[in-house]
């Protein structure tokens, strides 16, 4: 959980620094995609975090948990909706520890966080999380990261797809 508290808290710095509309619902839905992104580009997720259903989309396990402690720890602060139906955001207050991370997945935590804000509402992000698999899986059920790829990862050689396969259970995926 310590890399999901990590990451959380690079991705409210950066987002902060740019002085970018971000909220929470973006915040969670970027730790999905970097963690898709990066487990596509190098086999392995950045965050290691599971991701269950949740009633509007898909959450890293223990999300809630980490925020709460980066605001005891004072490192964060949550800044309420100025409107009822706006976004919580979180204001960055001390520096956030990046040694758990290499430079590539600091750079696709930032990357995936500023496409996000520049080019998506919480609305609209969410839509993307809210595919077929979401859909016909229960609250708290585990969602695997293939579930985000992209379709063509899905017409990668058998031997291809069973490498993903056995990365994917190593992480503790089941497959019926």
């Amino acid at each position: 959980m310590e890399r999901l508290k990590n990451a959380l808290h690079y991705v409210i710095s950066v987002t902060n620094a740019e002085n970018m509309e971000f909220g929470a619902t973006q915040l969670i839905k970027t730790i999905l995609f970097a963690d898709v992104i990066s487990f596509m580009r190098r086999k392995k997720p950045i965050t290691g975090a599971t991701f269950v259903k949740d009633k509007y989309g898909p959450v890293p396990v223990g999300h809630t948990t980490a925020i709460k402690e980066l605001q005891a720890e004072k490192r964060i602060r949550r800044i309420p909706p100025a409107q009822k139906g706006g976004s919580t955001r979180y204001l960055n207050l001390a520096g956030p520890d990046l040694s758990p991370f290499t430079q590539e997945e600091l750079d696709i935590l930032a990357g995936v966080a500023k496409d996000i804000a520049r080019n998506y509402t919480a609305a609209m992000i969410s839509d993307l999380t809210h595919n077929d698999i979401w859909q016909m899986s229960d609250r708290g059920e585990k969602i695997p990261l293939a579930a985000y790829f992209p379709r063509h990862v899905f017409k990668s050689s058998p031997d291809e797809l069973k490498e993903c396969r056995r990365e994917l259970e190593s992480l503790g995926y089941e497959f019926a």
